[in-house]
């Protein structure tokens, strides 16, 4: 497994995500841009709608499956999803978008349960937005793999101090 800063922004995702075999992101919302912005120490000046379509470009990109977890405001600059259902996230309703391929999940409830049937099914993620490293923890748990990347390099300096704790 692996974690390294990276702001989607600058370009196409790192050589370090060829091995995986899904993508999954849990973008900021419309009203946390601004905030994440501030804690990564980016410079004012980047839009919500130039951010989503950094995240367009993933998915369009992609070989593989993407899952995204996105409100209303992401979903207006996304491509169509071949699946989309609702579940919980940190106690708010989300939609989970699913790209290049159909999960055979009814409701998975929350997102952890969702990453938990992700898990189960594959190998490898990657999360191109991964904050404190949520995704790669429940793929450890699985005894599964990682590639993580942010733009906020104190969440890749915690990933690096804590990942080895995940799983014992």
């Amino acid at each position: 497994s692996v974690a390294l800063v990276h702001d989607i922004m600058a370009g196409p995702l790192p050589s370090e995500y060829a091995a995986c075999d899904i993508l999954y992101a849990d973008p900021p919302w419309q009203t946390g841009l601004a905030e994440f912005d501030y804690r990564a120490g980016v410079a004012e000046g980047r839009t919500y709608r130039a951010f989503v379509v950094a995240i367009r470009r993933i998915v369009e990109a992609s070989r593989m499956p993407v899952v995204l977890l996105a409100g209303a405001q992401t979903q207006l600059h996304l491509p169509v999803a071949r699946q989309a259902f609702d579940l919980s996230h940190n106690g708010r309703r989300s939609t989970a978008l699913v790209f290049g391929t159909e999960l055979n999940i009814s409701s998975p409830g929350t997102d952890v349960d969702l990453l938990r049937f992700l898990a189960g099914r594959y190998q490898r993620v990657g999360d191109f937005l991964c904050g404190y490293g949520r995704t790669g923890r429940v793929f450890l748990e699985a005894g599964k793999s990682f590639t993580l990347s942010d733009y906020n390099p104190q969440c890749i300096g915690y990933i690096a101090a804590n990942a080895a704790k995940w799983v014992t």
